[in-house]
């Protein structure tokens, strides 16, 4: 069950979406290779981006402090370690700036989790689907060492081993 503690919408862009502790907002931005792109998140130690299921869009946004639960009508999730040092964590999309959507946490170690769903499925072919995204921020004793897809889609083709860094994009 989602615990939730934010109810928003993002316009994410680009096909991915951010999640970054305050302090490494620099970081947020991350460098995707095409491995990253195949396994559908980039990621630092404080800071991860994941791969939407749109290209461009709003999606309904649910953030829970909570156990990640599987819905069956998940299409993709995806669990990587987190570390937040100040508690504040925000979400945005690549267009997004500084536009205050922070949660409140205790500071620590974290297994989030992502998980998308279809809302609707675009009528016309200049259109995108309607998705919305959970977030499950679990807090964990001892920080994880490896990120898991725990449901995959036909848009996720991660070959072997997930890489577990990203390199800062520089603009």
């Amino acid at each position: 069950m989602l615990n939730e503690i934010l109810k928003s919408t993002i316009y994410f862009s680009y096909n991915q979406f951010m999640v970054f502790d305050e302090q490494f907002d620099r970081e947020a931005g991350l460098l995707w290779t095409p491995t990253h792109s195949k396994q559908g998140f980039a990621r630092r130690q404080s800071s991860a981006s994941f791969l939407t299921l749109a290209q461009f869009g709003y999606a309904d946004l649910v953030v829970g402090a909570s156990l990640f639960a599987s819905k069956s009508d998940y299409i993709r999730a995806i669990s990587v370690p987190f570390y937040t040092p100040s508690g504040r964590v925000l979400i945005e999309g690549p267009d997004e700036v500084r536009i205050g959507r922070i949660v409140v946490i205790g500071a620590g170690y974290y297994r989030l989790t992502a998980a998308q769903r279809l809302v609707e499925r675009a009528l016309y072919q200049d259109e995108e689907d309607t998705i919305a995204i959970d977030l499950y921020l679990e807090m964990v004793e001892t920080p994880l060492l490896k990120s898991e897809i725990v449901i995959s889609d036909q848009g996720l083709a991660p070959s072997g081993l997930l890489v577990e860094d990203a390199d800062v994009a520089t603009y």
